[in-house]
């Protein structure tokens, strides 16, 4: 009876979550109203630019969290479990390692990333790389914060900085820097300062359940350490092959077609990409579920909350596939 108590209570933990997840999407309009001021104010060509760009810093952001957003919950739900303070040297060493990372980033685009826009024959994107590739520090370490928070089975702040107040943030300095300035990279830069606000607002939700200054009062030790290179190397390259994979079209276009087209296939990426909602929105909230039930090893439980979950989100990505089929062309004509 306890253990069918626990299965339905993880099981509604995980809907409860994976729901937050799907409204938080509805903070994504800010993502369309963008792409709308984008591609039919500034032109189709910055857009397709803006595209290309993204692509390529995501990317190399998977390369600077190193599989944070995995590991980190694992170091806290344990650590919890044991009632030490142990994450906090996991935490630190995912903090100086993209930090690192991120310095790294940003001297090699202000090295090559002429290079890399000559090599795409795009020679705007020189410009473009080297104002997003400042962003990166911010976007990692809003990661690692979110992701703590993840650990306590907390989805709502992850939400409310991925899918509200980074994309609000982006649209309103789009917005700013486009009619107060005229600046035609002003997607770049609104991108820019949209993660560097979400840094500082994921700080906040941080420090209501953790201590950002007890990060730097440790170093991580050896075993730390070995366990982010063992764990954090496959999944970096798994993740950043998964995008690769996903995106294969849109890099094929980046390298062989013009801005203006590149623009064209990612609207109409953007709005079939609603049938991903679904899983994406389960996927964050069963990992601290995933590694509690194998810290308890109740197996059985854990085959029952996925048997439960791959239902229902078959049910509804379906759902989300017949309103594509109705309704994709309306949002593609505006």
């Amino acid at each position: 009876m306890n253990a069918n108590q626990q299965t339905i209570s993880e099981t509604q933990v995980v809907a409860r979550g994976a729901f937050i997840n799907l409204m938080g999407n509805l903070g994504k309009l800010s993502h369309f109203v963008f792409d709308i001021i984008a591609t039919r104010v500034l032109g189709q060509a910055v857009f397709g630019y803006f595209s290309t760009t993204w692509l390529i810093m995501n990317l190399a952001f998977i390369v600077c969290y190193f599989g944070a957003h995995r590991l980190v919950i694992d170091f806290v739900v344990k650590s919890r479990t044991d009632n030490d303070d142990e994450y906090y040297k996991g935490i630190a060493a995912y903090v100086y390692l993209s930090f690192m990372m991120s310095a790294f980033l940003v001297l090699f685009m202000h090295f090559f990333a002429g290079d890399i826009a000559r090599w795409l024959d795009k020679p705007p994107l020189e410009e473009y790389l080297k104002i997003m590739s400042w962003s990166a520090p911010f976007y990692c370490l809003t990661t690692i914060l979110l992701t703590a928070t993840r650990g306590l089975k907390f989805m709502k702040f992850w939400v409310f900085v991925r899918n509200g107040a980074e994309p609000f943030l982006d649209l309103t300095f789009l917005c700013i820097i486009f009619f107060s300035f005229s600046v035609m990279a002003a997607p770049f830069y609104a991108k820019a300062l949209g993660f560097t606000g979400g840094c500082v607002v994921s700080l906040y939700f941080f420090n209501k359940f953790f201590s950002f200054k007890k990060i730097f009062r440790f170093w991580p030790s050896f075993n730390i350490w070995k366990r982010v290179v063992s764990f954090g190397l496959p999944v970096m390259f798994a993740d950043f092959l998964s995008i690769v994979i996903l995106k294969v079209d849109v890099i094929v276009l980046s390298i062989l077609a013009p801005a203006s087209q590149v623009a064209v296939f990612q609207i109409i990426l953007n709005i079939a990409n609603t049938m991903r909602n679904i899983p994406q929105a389960i996927d964050p909230i069963m990992m601290p579920v995933v590694v509690e039930m194998r810290q308890k090893q109740n197996y059985e439980a854990l085959e029952k909350i996925y048997a439960t979950i791959i239902h229902i989100s078959f049910f509804l990505s379906t759902g989300f596939f017949v309103l594509n089929v109705l309704f994709g062309h309306l949002l593609l004509n505006i």
